[in-house]
């Protein structure tokens, strides 16, 4: 389990039922993993409260690993995701994200990269 890191999330949005959500984003987050087995949870939190879980099946690929699955977020969005090429080394994790929307039919790609604490 990782709690307490701040990571930084780079993502561009696009193809949103509502085109004022089409947008790219450089926000910093607080981040919690949860890993129990092949299940995981990743929690990202803004500073202005708002919230994204994404839950999936996590595989290990070489040194790098990938949860795919489904996301939920506090404004009500639902859909697809996965993390890949994810990396946790001595006090850093890394990843990119893909997710498509559901409900709101927006498409997002984007890079995670953060500092764990000791």
């Amino acid at each position: 389990m990782t709690e307490g890191a701040s990571i930084y999330l780079t993502q561009s949005i696009s193809g949103c039922n509502n085109p004022t959500n089409n947008r790219k984003l450089t926000d910093a987050r607080a981040v919690s993993i949860t890993q129990n087995g092949n299940a995981a949870v990743f929690v990202t939190t803004a500073n202005d409260g708002s919230a994204c879980t994404i839950s999936g099946t996590f595989t290990q690929w070489g040194r790098m690993g990938q949860v795919r699955g489904t996301y939920a977020c506090t404004s009500g969005e639902v859909g697809a995701a996965v993390l890949f090429e994810m990396s946790n080394v001595p006090f850093m994790f890394t990843a990119r994200l893909q997710s498509q929307s559901s409900n709101f039919g927006c498409t997002s790609s984007g890079e995670l990269a953060g500092v764990i604490p000791r």
